[in-house]
């Protein structure tokens, strides 16, 4: 991994911009889809992010790193990453994914006329097991900063 460092305020700020951009609103359809009413049990990645603050995203990311200190096993882990997210009041990403959140904040212009975005993933932020758990406002774990990604993933982006 090339640094460790947290999204700040600005960065937020210009993703939620760049969402809010692509998706000028949230039909109730994509909303349940999301799962952004966190009714079902594995609906903690996206975020709204026409209402997220930069304070719920960053309550998530302190809670996260305490519950990985914590030691505590698997099931355990889980149950306590899925009551930080739903105490937040948000998910594990600051939008859609952790990964598309990396991209729009390396990509994204006001100016673009074309955007892709990328849904994939190989864990969930809420999959425990031997790394730690994603926060929303970590910048580091994304496609061109994880060591295991490179081979598949693009040489037109600086690493």
């Amino acid at each position: 991994m090339k640094n460790k460092t947290t999204y700040s305020v600005s960065a937020v700020e210009q993703i939620t911009h760049a969402y809010r951009s692509i998706v000028p609103k949230i039909t109730p359809e994509l909303a349940d889809y999301w799962g952004l009413q966190r009714m079902r049990p594995w609906s903690l990645v996206a975020s709204d992010f026409h209402s997220v603050t930069f304070e719920q995203l960053k309550t998530l990311h302190e809670q996260t790193l305490e519950i990985d200190r914590q030691g505590l096993d698997e099931q355990e882990r889980g149950n306590a990453l899925r009551n930080a997210a739903l105490s937040a009041g948000t998910g594990f990403s600051i939008g859609i994914s952790p990964w598309t959140d990396n991209l729009l904040a390396r990509t994204y212009t006001d100016d673009n006329d074309t955007v892709v975005i990328l849904l994939g993933h190989d864990w969930y932020p809420i999959v425990t097991g031997d790394h730690p758990s994603g926060t929303p406002l970590m910048s580091w774990d994304a496609l061109h900063e994880v060591e295991r990604y490179w081979a598949g993933a693009p040489r037109c982006m600086s690493r």
